[in-house]
């Protein structure tokens, strides 16, 4: 088996793991949003996000260091020193970002948990966590271990369903809800430092190389602060300048909007390390190929998942949420979906910055893009709402896209089939007025439209010949191998 007929195997075995992932959230939309309050369903949303806040410091940029510096490692003394010396660093600063979390508690609460002070002490504990919950898990991508990052990924999606909906359903609330989602991140952290011992076992290490380790992900931090600002930062300010039911009323649109971006997780998962031990060995045919492919497969299914989301948010959003949120935020889902296009895309050809360690670039962008966007909604959400968030989103992820896609042109040349896409657009365009005149409504009749425009789809770009004949073999043995 060739090197990219097994990084397909692998790609295709994390992407059911990533599917279940994005869809999760999703899942759990009819019991928060039809058990909680719309208050309550904002606070948990703002609970999220804040939990998402302090990884993105406290990592220190070192997964992705371990990644770039750990991949072509064969000898599992240095493997070791490596992981360790990240491990440690990062508990060391999750800890500290997580103090002063519980510091600001009162603060916190009043501010943004609508006075929950059981909730605030919660969220120290649910940082510190899900901090480390970063590393064992990146361990999994740095080696290529599919299987198990699957199983890791699968299981905590599905006990996050299970135990925060438990909680729900059994008249806990908020905290409740809280309290579970601590259990789930508590679970996958023993589970995945399981795998990790088994693998190196325990050293103490001397922290020899974490210097560069340092180097090279230090300058990544803004843009993961900033990352997280553009995605983000909006719920706060929309708390700000309206309240935290607009909050509730946003979230879901564009949550279901942003399940698009998520496609592209299997890639951004496997793709970085079969691309740093080519370019290492200078073998660059492989890489421009592996790119190729990369963005090619990815828009093959987000650029119709992008028409078809925004045609059907309203249904959808009725089916899983209630009818006041449907009404309010619909509209978000289209922006956010163009923006998840774009956001996949980006972290393909973003790589090409990281492979002569220009981290300091995707930072530098990313403050831009964030500043620009929080800018924005500050002029623009008090005036026209939570639609000027969703495009203030789409403006912000456009910008870096294209500026990235710049600077990648310019360190290596990106064999993009600009062919494919202009048909994978045209063939969209094609099944968009099928599901205008469906007129679905409830779950049987979208979940029928949505795999009928699907197969009308894949015929057309077949019958356009947006894929070769030797990737039609191809993916037609990979499939009969799975049977």
């Amino acid at each position: 088996m060739s090197d990219y007929e097994l990084l397909v195997k692998r790609i295709g075995l994390t992407g059911i793991a990533s599917l279940v992932v994005a869809l999760s959230p999703v899942i759990l939309l009819p019991i928060l949003t039809k058990i909680l309050t719309i208050q309550e369903y904002g606070i948990w949303s703002l609970i999220l996000i804040t939990a998402g806040f302090v990884p993105l410091v406290a990592l220190l940029g070192l997964p992705n260091s371990m990644i770039r510096f750990l991949a072509p490692v064969k000898n599992k003394d240095e493997i070791r020193e490596g992981y360790y010396s990240i491990a440690l660093v990062v508990l060391c600063a999750g800890f500290v970002s997580s103090f002063f979390l519980l510091l600001f508690e009162r603060s916190i609460a009043a501010n943004l948990l609508g006075n929950n002070r059981t909730v605030a002490l919660l969220l120290p504990l649910i940082t510190f966590v899900a901090s480390y919950n970063y590393v064992p898990q990146t361990y999994f991508r740095t080696f290529q271990q599919a299987k198990r990052y699957s199983i890791v990924s699968f299981l905590q999606a599905a006990s996050y369903v299970i135990l925060v909906g438990a909680f729900v359903v059994g008249g806990l609330g908020l905290t409740g809800a809280t309290f579970a989602y601590l259990i789930n991140l508590l679970v996958i952290a023993m589970i995945s430092t399981y795998y990790v011992l088994r693998d190196i076992g325990v050293t103490v290490p001397r922290f020899a190389e974490l210097k560069a380790y340092l180097k090279f992900g230090l300058p990544l931090v803004p843009s993961n602060v900033s990352s997280w600002a553009l995605g983000v930062s909006d719920r706060y300010i929309i708390t700000f300048f309206l309240s935290v039911a607009w909050v509730g009323y946003y979230s879901p649109g564009y949550q279901l909007g942003w399940i698009i971006s998520l496609l592209a997780t299997p890639l951004t998962i496997l793709v970085p390390t079969a691309l740093y031990e080519h370019y290492d060995a200078n073998r660059m045919a492989e890489v421009k190929t592996i790119m190729r492919y990369s963005v090619k497969y990815f828009l093959a299914a987000a650029v119709p998942a992008a028409f078809v989301l925004s045609l059907l948010s309203k249904p959808i959003l009725l089916v899983l949420t209630t009818p006041a949120i449907a009404t309010n935020g619909y509209l978000i889902t289209p922006f956010t979906a163009v923006s998840g296009v774009l956001f996949g895309v980006w972290s393909i050809i973003a790589i090409v910055l990281t492979f002569e360690k220009r981290t300091a670039i995707i930072g530098t962008i990313w403050v831009l893009g964030a500043a620009l966007n929080i800018g924005l909604n500050l002029v623009l959400v008090p005036y026209f709402g939570i639609i000027a968030a969703a495009l203030t989103t789409l403006l912000g992820y456009g910008f870096i896209f294209g500026v990235t896609a710049i600077y990648s042109i310019r360190h290596m040349t990106l064999d993009i089939d600009f062919g494919f896409i202009l048909k994978s657009i045209f063939a969209s365009i094609l099944i968009s007025p099928l599901v205008l005149i469906w007129h679905a409504s409830g779950l049987l009749s979208i979940s029928a439209l949505i795999v009928i425009c699907a197969v009308v789809y894949t015929a057309i770009l077949f019958v356009l010949k947006g894929f070769t004949a030797s990737e039609i073999r191809f993916f037609s043995g990979f499939l009969a191998g799975q049977r």
